[in-house]
């Protein structure tokens, strides 16, 4: 349940982890002894993760609490967008040719282009960068092969965050969900009724709800 531990910080710097609300200089010691060094690095810590160092460092429920995870995720996005960060992936000599483009396309009339600001990890800036070079549906995001990740990450130059915030991964489950419209003309409006309202549940003496929160996309309000 440990997290992935690092020898020493890439680049030779650590990412100043004071930066996320909650951690402070003992706190920071601490985890960078235990080889943790980079945003990155919290921002994919698993729910096994979370445990494990809760425990370790004995303040339960701290990281989900002052939401660690999320904090961290920002943090690494803002560093991807500034260049790569001391903690980012790279991979050196690799070079980058028009051939490994993602395929363009157009809005044809009537066409309606996919909100890709679903997708966790893509805000307006990202989005309209990804417009700009004819990506508007979630199938073409989905459809992305490692060519076309290694073009955009250099392209739009943050470098791993495809990979990291798993752009593929939720463009596949948005389609598979029919949230896109795939550059297809909108369907009817959706009736919503009361019998298509979720089972409700309430909690019984001696019941704990699951903490929700450790679901990416839920935060406290929601």
């Amino acid at each position: 349940m440990r997290p992935a531990k690092l020898a020493e910080p890439k680049g030779g710097k650590p990412d100043d982890l004071k930066r996320i609300n909650g951690i402070g200089p003992v706190i920071e010691k601490t985890l960078n002894a235990e080889g943790i060094y980079h945003f990155h690095q919290i921002a994919d810590f698993t729910p096994d993760n979370v445990n494990w160092v809760d425990r370790h460092i004995s303040f339960p429920g701290r990281i989900t609490r002052e939401e660690w995870i999320r904090q961290a995720k920002g943090l690494a996005a803002e560093g991807d967008a500034n260049g790569a960060s001391a903690g980012a992936d790279t991979e050196d000599d690799v070079v980058i040719t028009e051939d490994m483009r993602p395929a363009r396309r157009q809005l044809s009339a009537g066409d309606k282009a996919d909100d890709l600001k679903v997708i966790n990890g893509i805000g307006p800036v990202i989005e309209k960068s990804l417009n700009e070079e004819g990506v508007y549906f979630y199938q073409q995001i989905a459809d992305f092969d490692d060519d076309n990740t290694k073009w955009v990450d250099n392209h739009m130059a943050f470098p791993g965050r495809i990979h990291r915030e798993d752009w593929i991964g939720q463009a596949k489950v948005l389609v598979g969900q029919g949230s896109g419209t795939g550059g297809a003309s909108a369907q009817p409006e959706i009736v919503v009724t009361e019998d298509m309202r979720p089972a409700r549940r309430t909690l019984s003496a001696g019941d704990k709800a699951d903490d929700l929160k450790v679901i990416n996309g839920i935060g406290p309000v929601i």
